[in-house]
């Protein structure tokens, strides 16, 4: 789909959505007002970056299949007015498709681990030198 048409589509979709005004930056309300969704948001580095947003002001949703992220990383989020977490893989398009189309902006940080590293991680295991 070309981008103009991509646009048309998306301020349809969106309709409450006005777009960003060109030429000036954003003010502190406008940033304020912004949501965020990170993938990977239980993991150490998504759930960090949560905690920081969340201090600036900024909504956040966490998506994340626990893999290897874990609740525990979180868990002190629980209950804050601003911040939903969702236990699902972003290989569910249907979900990932409905938290996308509430955020203004996508933090990636899920990755595709090998089953034989999430194995070792969950029993403990660790190489040893030679």
């Amino acid at each position: 789909m070309p981008r103009g048409e991509r646009l048309n589509y998306l301020a349809h979709r969106h309709p409450t959505r006005s777009p960003a005004p060109s030429g000036r930056p954003k003010t502190s309300d406008e940033r304020r007002s912004s949501r965020y969704l990170i993938t990977g948001g239980a993991g150490f580095i998504g759930s960090h970056l949560a905690d920081e947003l969340l201090q600036r002001g900024y909504a956040v949703t966490a998506i994340d299949n626990l893999s290897t992220g874990r609740l525990r990383n979180i868990a002190h989020l629980e209950g804050h007015p601003h911040f939903q977490f969702v236990r699902a893989s972003i290989d569910d398009r249907l979900v990932l498709d409905r938290l996308a189309s509430e955020v203004d902006v996508i933090v990636h940080l899920a990755a595709s681990v090998p089953i034989t590293f999430v194995s070792m991680v969950r029993t403990g295991w660790e190489p040893r030198r030679c």
